[in-house]
């Protein structure tokens, strides 16, 4: 129970716990919270990794979307305090297609970050070639060594 005596969220609850279990079931190395607050417009998951990177997805609070009652039926994402493209996403699957590249960007940086000094420029070159899981199990091992 969060401090409003919901499972999740404030706004859309249902909503929230949904794309909580979505988004823990996709990315399930990542520590997902539960960001919503009663202040806020709607329900917000955010993910926070290294070097401040924070990732926010805005959950929809109603069916329609009605800007002068506060009231949006899409998803929103904003990475570091940023709205990401300006866009807003029907589908948890969209916004899980946008994170795949979010994710994949921030974890080659990280990576790349890590063994500029011990890897040569075809090495780095390389990391695009790599799937998200493949990449994240290069940051495990650099993270345990």
């Amino acid at each position: 129970m969060n401090q409003y005596g919901n499972k999740f969220g404030f706004h859309s609850p249902k909503q929230t716990e949904t794309t909580f279990n979505i988004l823990t079931k996709i990315f399930p190395n990542l520590n997902w919270e539960d960001g919503s607050w009663h202040n806020d417009t709607c329900d917000s998951i955010y993910l926070e990794l290294e070097d401040d990177y924070v990732i926010h997805i805005y959950v929809p609070n109603s069916d329609v979307t009605d800007l002068g009652n506060e009231e949006f039926n899409t998803y929103s994402l904003m990475v570091n305090d940023e709205d990401y493209a300006d866009e807003t996403y029907p589908t948890i699957e969209s916004v899980i297609d946008v994170l795949k590249i979010i994710l994949k960007k921030y974890l080659i940086s990280t990576i790349t970050n890590r063994i500029k000094d011990t890897h040569n420029e075809q090495d780095i070159a390389d990391l695009q070639t790599f799937s998200l899981e493949e990449l994240q199990e290069i940051q495990n091992d650099l993270i345990d060594a």
